[in-house]
């Protein structure tokens, strides 16, 4: 893939973090990155995603396993899922291929956070981690 193609994001966990920061930036600014999927299991979260930006329902899925049985449909994964997921949710999604930026931490415990190292090497794919600010003492305050 050439550097000025955009790539297709699928976030996974529509909350505050991938609706209202990733998708939201996607949307306002040019970042290079298309949102064109989302998986939810809140319905009503997920058909609000699905409205402020323009996801066909071909493309919403209500579970992780719906969306990896389905046709490959973007680039790079978004996983902004509460952190004791982060880790089987990463590790289902790299086995599937996907590129991937995930919220830190990536696992709550040290043997996850180990084992991510050889689930990325095995799968293939690359594993983005995102050092947002959420746990800085400012912003905790």
């Amino acid at each position: 893939m050439a550097l000025n193609d955009t790539q297709k994001v699928i976030i996974i966990g529509a909350g505050a973090r991938g609706n209202r920061v990733f998708a939201d930036l996607i949307s306002r600014h040019d970042t290079g990155f298309e949102t064109v999927g989302v998986v939810e299991t809140d319905p009503g979260r997920r058909r609000a995603f699905q409205e402020r930006y323009d996801i066909p329902d071909r493309n919403a899925f209500a579970s992780l396993e719906e969306f990896l049985e389905a046709p490959r449909i973007g680039d790079i994964v978004f996983i902004c899922t509460p952190d004791p997921t982060h880790y089987s949710v990463c590790r289902a999604v790299s086995e599937a291929g996907y590129d991937i930026l995930l919220e830190k931490p990536i696992a709550t415990n040290l043997a996850d956070c180990l084992a991510m190292l050889e689930v990325e090497a095995s799968s293939g794919n690359r594993i983005f981690v995102a050092h947002v600010l959420r746990y800085s003492p400012f912003f905790r305050t």
